[in-house]
């Protein structure tokens, strides 16, 4: 809470930039200029021409990938969760896993592509699951109101008229 989203420099920014038409992901990050908070590891991205090509990447191996951008001595990779499992369906949120780069080399961060590809997947696919059961509660919760009203019989207004008329 509180901290600027440094797009270009995360897995979970360039997985979610790489979803968008290339012109507006380069204007999102052009216009938060590419300067990265002190914290963040020595190779986060300083270019337009570095960025244009690490979307293309990212697009075409389908996650994105941050080695050294975020952190120091860290790599992480992101993938996108989609608010179904239909193609091109908006993009609700992003999943990453990240670890120190002794442990996280590239075969690591391979295997782990896949897993969390797999995941990302089968949470757009469950994704209408929750917002169907949450119309289904919200449904419920307004039939079960509407019973309790009319349970209550007519409230003290309703009474007024009644004795008025």
């Amino acid at each position: 809470m509180g901290q600027e989203v440094v797009l270009h420099a995360t897995a979970t920014g360039k997985a979610w930039l790489a979803t968008l038409p290339e012109d507006a992901a380069l204007r999102l990050v052009i216009a938060g200029g590419f300067a990265t908070p002190p914290h963040f590891g020595r190779k986060a991205l300083k270019t337009v021409n570095a960025l244009r090509a690490h979307l293309a990447e990212t697009r075409r191996r389908g996650y994105g990938l941050a080695v050294e951008e975020g952190a120091p001595d860290t790599a992480a990779i992101a993938a996108v969760v989609r608010g179904s499992d239909a193609t091109g369906a908006p993009v609700v949120g992003t999943i990453s896993v990240a670890g120190p780069l002794s442990r996280f080399t590239g075969e690591r961060r391979e295997r782990a592509a896949q897993n969390l590809l797999a995941a990302a997947r089968e949470m757009s696919v469950l994704w209408p699951v929750r917002r169907r059961q949450s119309a289904a509660h919200s449904d419920v919760a307004a039939e079960s109101n509407r019973v309790v009203a009319l349970a209550a019989g007519p409230g003290p207004r309703a009474r007024r008229r009644a004795d008025s008329s």
